[in-house]
């Protein structure tokens, strides 16, 4: 079967311009885009509700040999081929997008219908990222439950959270050119942030008790403190070892959108 537009002359930033413009059109605004090396991020709000859609992207790896034969390509065809995929995985989004708005002005499907699964809840994780292990947990065990049990407080032994579990592979990867969206910092971590980088930026969405705040932060290159070792691990050249790191490094990711292809880290759920 062919891919939507395999061989599209569209650049990435032509789809996202053209993403931005439909979505305009139909009422949404504070439009955010980030760039990881394996995914991509579209998010924007609309009527009070922040989406967030994430897009796996292609590695460049991927692309080191041609199909059927094996045969190994250079740099310079390895990035054309790369970049040729990446630019077909926003038009399939723009398609996606289009569908759906189409389907919300014709009354097939409410705008809930169509990005539920995108919306963000306050913890900075979608309601997708929230509900495909319970889902699953619903299916295995033929248990019926609710759930949104873990967003309501005051449940007991009915009220559930999602736990970190793993270890850190140290790969380096969540320290380059990474946006962490509505993650709860201290004064502490805004004055260690802007004495560590003055490049990485910071955007204040809401005061929070005990002097708390939730916030944006954007590191729009690696970070100037990440050493590559000999035997390939990454490791933090101001802050070692792990244990030394800020809260702010220790503890990403703090949610399964955060997660990184690859990363040692999972998350499961259990009663609070």
């Amino acid at each position: 079967m062919t891919r939507y537009a395999a061989n599209t002359g569209v650049s990435t930033g032509q789809s996202r311009d053209e993403i931005e413009r439909i979505l305009a059109r139909f009422g949404a605004d504070q439009f955010v885009y980030a760039v990881g090396e394996t995914r991509a991020m579209l998010g924007f709000r609309y009527s009070g509700r922040m989406i967030k859609l994430c897009i796996k992207m292609p590695d460049k790896e991927d692309f080191r040999y041609t199909p059927g034969r094996h045969t190994p390509r250079s740099d310079t065809k390895m990035f054309e081929e790369w970049e040729q995929n990446c630019r077909q995985r926003w038009r399939s989004l723009a398609l996606v997008i289009k569908a759906k708005l189409v389907a919300i002005e014709d009354g097939i499907a409410s705008f809930e219908d169509e990005f539920l699964a995108y919306t963000v809840l306050p913890d900075g994780s979608t309601v997708g990222d929230f509900t495909k292990p319970q889902l699953e947990q619903v299916y295995t065990t033929g248990k019926p439950m609710s759930l949104f049990s873990a967003m309501l407080p005051g449940r007991g032994r009915d009220r559930m959270t999602l736990k970190r579990v793993g270890e850190c592979k140290l790969c380096g990867k969540c320290c380059q050119h990474l946006k962490y969206l509505e993650i709860v910092i201290n004064k502490e971590h805004i004055d260690w942030i802007k004495a560590h980088d003055p490049q990485i930026e910071i955007e204040d969405l809401e005061i929070l008790a005990d002097d708390r705040f939730l916030a944006n932060v954007s590191i729009p290159h690696q970070c100037s403190q990440l050493c590559f070792i000999d035997n390939g691990y990454a490791i933090c050249s101001r802050h070692w070892p792990p244990q030394n790191l800020p809260n702010i490094c220790r503890s990403y990711p703090q949610s399964p959108d955060m997660l990184i292809e690859g990363c040692g880290y999972s998350f499961i759920e259990v009663d609070e």
